[in-house]
């Protein structure tokens, strides 16, 4: 029996498509196991944290901001105030959470009740506008929330060691594309290679694709002043590989931050070792927020589907579809028009085979479904 044809909304994100195209789309059956249960407990979770939120009724709690969470201890910056306070969550507030690991995050906007005798509780956290996330390393049906309330990207990498990975960088792009956050793409360590070698890097992510780019060296102060202005009045989350440089810039862009900078290690490529252990917001002194997270090797896509992955490749729009099969994966099928823009050069081969690695990271098929 031949598919029915989907229609051109399927490169849509998910939240842009109508119910009706849904119940086009085949409803509940074609959905898959794994997307039926994140359904029911992002319901839960809707219902659990995503309260109607009247700031009169909480007008007698103070509001802070979640700065960094150790051992059950939130440590959070109140409005209007330089002290930071230790608080627990209230009970209450875990009540029904089944998706995620963690009730608050770093950068959570929370309301807070003090004790006379110092500390208090957390006893509501406001509704996130946005959030980087993760699947749990060992439980992926739970979102990992890293960082909320986040509005910039940046994706640190660098040339010397570790070395450039495009695939890595991509990963971050298209999950910018997805939470509406604005990337911005810092090259650190420019001053271990030749300006040839920064070319590439600067054609296809600067010329073609558009982004923002940013050359730094910690060891040079150079592109440092150009940083903390990119970090004024954003909220701002810093990702990338361990050992690309990312506490030793943010240190050089607030010097007060005293991050803890590791040595690069000779083993596995020149990859870094893990200084940063636990994700913090740090206020800047020009306005703001900056996270430092912890390097990860890999990071994994929360809740995007393979069939709207090609959606957040922005290099792929203009020929989405044009292809022969309105359900074309860009993997086997003939008459593939993102094939062909690779096989022109209209798309980067790298960028064709971070697409590949994504697609299978995002198949339901590879997932438990709980």
């Amino acid at each position: 029996m031949a598919k029915s044809k989907k229609k051109q909304w399927r490169n849509l994100p998910t939240h842009q498509r109508s119910d009706e195209e849904a119940h086009q789309r085949g409803g509940e059956a074609l959905r898959s196991a794994s997307q039926r249960w994140r359904d029911r407990v992002d319901a839960e979770e809707e219902g659990a944290l995503a309260r109607r939120y009247d700031p009169a009724d909480w007008a007698d709690y103070p509001l802070g901001t979640v700065l960094n969470m150790r051992s059950g201890h939130h440590y959070v910056r109140l409005d209007g105030r330089d002290d930071v306070v230790d608080l627990r969550v209230k009970g209450s507030l875990k009540e029904g959470i089944r998706a995620t690991t963690t009730v608050v995050a770093p950068g959570d906007r929370v309301h807070v009740s003090l004790y006379d005798e110092g500390g208090g509780l957390i006893v509501f956290v406001l509704p996130r506008e946005r959030a980087l996330s993760r699947p749990d390393p060992f439980r992926r049906h739970l979102q990992d929330v890293i960082v909320a309330n986040v509005d910039q990207l940046l994706i640190v990498t660098s040339v010397g060691g570790p070395s450039f990975w495009p695939e890595l960088v991509d990963r971050y792009l298209v999950y910018a594309e997805y939470h509406a956050l604005v990337p911005l793409i810092v090259v650190n360590k420019i001053d271990q290679v030749d300006d040839d070698a920064l070319q590439p890097i600067r054609a296809l992510y600067g010329d073609q694709l558009g982004y923002a780019l940013l050359f730094t060296s910690a060891e040079d102060d150079e592109g440092i002043e150009a940083l903390g202005e990119a970090l004024r009045g954003h909220i701002s989350v810093v990702a990338g590989l361990s050992g690309v440089g990312k506490s030793s810039l943010l240190n050089l862009v607030e010097p007060t931050l005293q991050l803890r900078v590791g040595d690069v290690s000779d083993h596995y490529g020149g990859d870094g070792q893990h200084t940063t252990t636990t994700t913090t917001l740090h206020p800047l002194s020009g306005g703001g927020y900056v996270a430092d997270t912890p390097g990860v090797r890999g990071f994994g896509l929360w809740d995007i589907e393979p069939a709207e992955l090609d959606y957040f490749f922005v290099d792929f729009r203009d020929w989405l579809g044009q292809c022969k099969f309105s359900d074309c994966t860009h993997h086997h099928e003939p008459k593939c028009a993102i094939k062909a823009a690779v096989e022109r050069g209209d798309i980067a081969q790298s960028r064709y085979d971070s697409f590949l690695t994504l697609y299978d990271e995002t198949d339901p098929a590879h997932e438990r479904p709980y």
